[in-house]
């Protein structure tokens, strides 16, 4: 039995509600994937493909903290991603790990996943959350050389 399956006899109203639907339902399985484990992502390239092939969505977003993209994953799928956003709240490492964001590695991830979007046609978004750890830092630098789509 196939892993997903297409209704072509649900009127046009019907199928612009399902494809709602299944857009949301997408976006809390693949959060629920991404924060499991790498293993659970090989559900999530058959999602986005699904997404733009079958439901004919016209953008798929994956918003992520990153640690778990990978170039190989970008490559194959990444004609199937209009969007990735990645949450980065500061470029100071000891800053992320007290925020809870990471284990120190995250800006190098930051700047290979902004390269491999460049590489893959993918927009590139950056999401900050401002807090009292970090509300004084200039980002602007890093941003600029980051270079995202927003």
């Amino acid at each position: 039995m196939p892993l997903f399956r297409s209704f072509p006899d649900i009127p046009a109203q019907s199928s612009q509600q399902i494809a709602l639907s299944l857009t949301i339902l997408l976006s809390i399985i693949t959060s629920v994937l991404l924060s499991w484990s790498l293993q659970s992502a090989k559900f999530l390239g058959p999602m986005i493909q699904y997404c733009k092939e079958e439901l004919f969505l016209e953008s798929v977003t994956i918003v992520t903290n990153g640690s778990l993209v990978k170039r190989d994953f970008l490559e194959r799928y990444g004609r199937f991603i209009d969007i990735l956003a990645v949450s980065c709240d500061s470029f100071n490492e000891q800053t992320n790990i007290e925020i809870g964001r990471g284990k120190g590695d995250q800006v190098p991830q930051l700047f290979r996943i902004a390269e491999w979007c460049r590489e893959n046609g993918i927009k590139f978004i950056l999401n900050t959350v401002v807090c009292n750890l970090n509300y004084q830092e200039d980002m602007n630098p890093l941003v600029e050389m980051l270079r995202p789509f927003r």
